[in-house]
């Protein structure tokens, strides 16, 4: 990826502001880019993300794309049905307004390469956009699995935009080598050159600790919890429930943001979880 100029111009297609207190795939990014040269890397976003002065870093390396969504917001018992009918017109609406002037200043950055980090339908559609519009080779970098739904757009089926995305790509990086063979087997693609990527984690600054001295067993999760973490954590809770019923001396403890915490608090406490914060 990297032959010839080690820098190589770099388009990053995203949706995550590379922040000082990213956490989750944006901290990924931003461990992955810190010594990167910024004059070498612009990124493709929806507007609205880079509004953080967390971000002044950055202020002249990004482009936005409008990602302004209707929505109904009314408690009305059908609002889930209108948000469902106004999602399809979101999302046709992304696929055939014009980019002339985002494509004009990725032509003026002139990159080498596109990396497309999709972690939603939005980022994905857009960067298969941008990639059929800038004929440079790119890759995509996937850190979960959440591309299983399907619907159709005036783009056709969004399973076989995947497909197609992935099949086009000149090589891809996965969070495992297990995510590469799913991809591979349910989109029936021959092997593409793979670069199984973890989230590079900075061991010279972890901080001093000691051991809690307790007779009870404590089972940590640190991370994000979006709905397709959600339903295996819950088995888990559920399940460490279970033991504390039959008297074992065990808990789940939950080291995540507020924001995730509160989502499902309710579930949380049914089950004894406790909340430890972030880390």
């Amino acid at each position: 990826m990297l032959s010839g100029n080690i820098w190589p111009r770099l388009l990053i297609v995203t949706e995550e502001p590379m922040r000082a207190n990213s956490s989750g795939f944006g901290r990924t990014m931003v461990n992955i880019f810190q010594n990167y040269p910024i004059a070498n890397l612009l990124f493709y976003v929806p507007n609205g993300k880079y509004n953080h002065p967390d971000y002044q870093l950055y202020n002249s390396s990004f482009i936005t794309y409008s990602n302004n969504k209707l929505h109904y917001k009314k408690p009305k018992f059908y609002a889930n049905t209108i948000n469902a009918l106004l999602n399809i017109v979101n999302t046709n609406w992304q696929t055939i307004r014009s980019l002339k002037k985002q494509l004009q200043q990725i032509q003026d950055f002139n990159p080498d390469y596109i990396l497309v980090v999709p972690m939603g339908k939005e980022t994905l559609l857009e960067g298969y956009r941008i990639t059929n519009c800038i004929k440079k080779p790119f890759y995509i970098y996937l850190m979960d699995d959440w591309m299983q739904s399907n619907f159709y757009y005036l783009g056709g089926s969004f399973q076989l935009t995947v497909k197609k995305i992935l099949q086009n790509a000149s090589g891809w990086l996965m969070i495992s080598k297990y995510l590469q063979q799913e991809l591979e087997s349910r989109y029936n693609i021959i092997y593409k050159p793979t670069l199984v990527l973890h989230n590079p984690v900075d061991t010279d600054n972890l901080h001093d600790y000691e051991s809690l001295e307790t007779d009870e067993f404590i089972i940590g999760y640190a991370g994000s919890i979006w709905q397709f973490h959600f339903d295996g954590l819950e088995n888990v809770a559920k399940a460490i429930y279970q033991l504390r019923n039959k008297g074992i001396r065990i808990k789940l403890m939950l080291y995540t943001q507020l924001f995730f915490w509160q989502k499902d608090e309710a579930t949380y406490l049914k089950y004894e979880v406790e909340y430890g914060g972030l880390i």
